[in-house]
């Protein structure tokens, strides 16, 4: 049995506008409906098309959303009077930091991020992968043209995490433990974070210890004829590209037509 991670989790429409809570890398927490009390909050609030902010000193000058490289969004924000142009970035947040070569202190300045940082803020996404959330990066950086097509994000200004919880259908549980007691197999295919893929896996009662999870990088690394070694014990496929779904679909539909025949 093929478990999609959307097939056990509520639709993605329906989470789209459900914020957990916002971490700014300089130490504040901000929640979607708190009151705004400086740029940075209008900013992600604007970013994350929170309607609900009124008379405030941005404005919206363009959106573009690419479905495919890990379903980023860009934004370009024109100051009314400072006449500042920024483009935002949208994305899971180890993208979005890679791309990432600056951050705020305690003080809201704007610092060069050093290695030891860089692997803090991993470790804390990590974390809030492992606690069921899908954690979405927002960087800015200032620009001269207002078109949305600006492909160059490298160094960005890695400004917030934004929490936005996953919620398991009703029925995930016991339609995996259904299959469980016919013997079945049970593989989750995920586009998400290795400990997020773990903590769906753990909910819905499958075995999710690192010898049965095969990341997008390791699977690159396969051949063919060794991923589908692989395959028969492996649970969960994590932080997949759509080749990579492609490729482990194609095999594993070779399999199961084997064991048919």
């Amino acid at each position: 049995m093929n478990i999609i991670l959307q097939d056990i989790i509520a639709p993605f429409a329906e989470l789209a506008k459900i914020f957990k809570k916002i971490i700014f890398m300089n130490g504040d927490v901000f929640y979607a409906h708190d009151n705004v009390q400086n740029e940075y909050h209008e900013i992600v609030l604007l970013t994350l098309e929170e309607k609900r902010i009124q008379n405030n000193s941005w404005k919206k000058i363009s959106s573009k959303t690419d479905n495919k490289n890990n379903y980023s969004t860009k934004i370009i924000l024109e100051h009314i009077t400072k006449s500042r142009n920024i483009l935002c970035i949208t994305a899971d947040a180890l993208s979005v930091l890679h791309h990432s070569s600056y951050t705020l202190n305690e003080n809201s300045e704007i610092i060069s991020i050093t290695s030891e940082m860089r692997f803090n803020i991993i470790n804390k996404i990590l974390t809030y992968a492992a606690e069921g959330n899908s954690v979405i990066g927002i960087a800015i950086k200032k620009i001269e043209s207002k078109s949305s097509n600006t492909r160059d994000f490298h160094n960005g200004i890695f400004i917030a995490i934004v929490l936005r919880e996953y919620i398991l259908l009703s029925n995930a549980s016991t339609t995996a433990y259904e299959y469980k007691n016919s013997k079945e197999t049970i593989k989750i295919f995920s586009k998400e974070l290795l400990p997020t893929c773990k903590w769906f896996a753990r909910k819905i009662g499958v075995p999710a210890l690192g010898d049965f999870c095969i990341t997008s990088d390791l699977l690159e690394s396969m051949s063919d004829t060794e991923l589908a070694l692989h395959m028969h014990h492996t649970t969960i496929f994590a932080e997949m590209r759509p080749l990579d779904f492609v490729r482990v679909s194609r095999l594993l539909t070779a399999e199961d037509y084997a064991n048919i025949n």
